[in-house]
């Protein structure tokens, strides 16, 4: 038997949980899109071209770049279906997606990064927070932030001549 929580006041997300033997299986958080039927919440990040999406390349590190892989990974790990695209090395999905083409058009590439959730645009010119993920998705904020290590780690290389 399903069971379907509602995890937002947005009424249109909902938890669907698998009841089995009285036990709960979490299967994923759903977008309500009517007549009794759900689906998954769909999130696509369209990035200015850049060399790659972790914000570790380069002279610095970029600490947005390396919170927003984060975040993508653990939504993903959840089975959150999320996209991001490099207008650099993949520059069809900009092309062929309406509403991020048309954007372009008309704002240059200043509007970008572009945040489509479902596909209407949730966001440009600028990265979603990890709250924005949590309301998009149904996660909680604290599921998107990663510890920082405790321990650092030395190493210490010897050459051999």
């Amino acid at each position: 038997m399903y069971v379907m929580k509602l995890a937002t006041e947005s009424k249109r997300l909902l938890r669907l949980e698998n009841n089995k033997n009285g036990r709960a299986e979490y299967l994923g958080y759903f977008f309500y899109i009517g007549k009794g039927k759900c689906e998954m919440a769909k999130i696509e990040i369209f990035d200015p071209a850049m060399c790659c999406a972790t914000g570790v390349c380069g002279p610095s590190v970029d600490p947005e770049l390396t919170r927003m892989a984060s975040a993508v990974f653990s939504l993903q790990q959840k089975g959150i279906e999320i996209t991001r695209y490099n207008l650099g090395s993949e520059p069809e999905p900009f092309v062929t997606n309406q509403k991020v083409n048309e954007l372009l058009m008309e704002k240059g590439p200043e509007c970008l990064p572009v945040t489509l959730v479902d596909g209407e645009v949730e966001k440009m010119a600028d990265y979603p927070t990890n709250e924005e993920f949590a309301e998009w998705t149904g996660v909680k904020v604290e599921e998107l932030v990663h510890e920082k290590p405790k321990k650092k780690l030395n190493i210490t290389l010897n050459s051999i001549n």
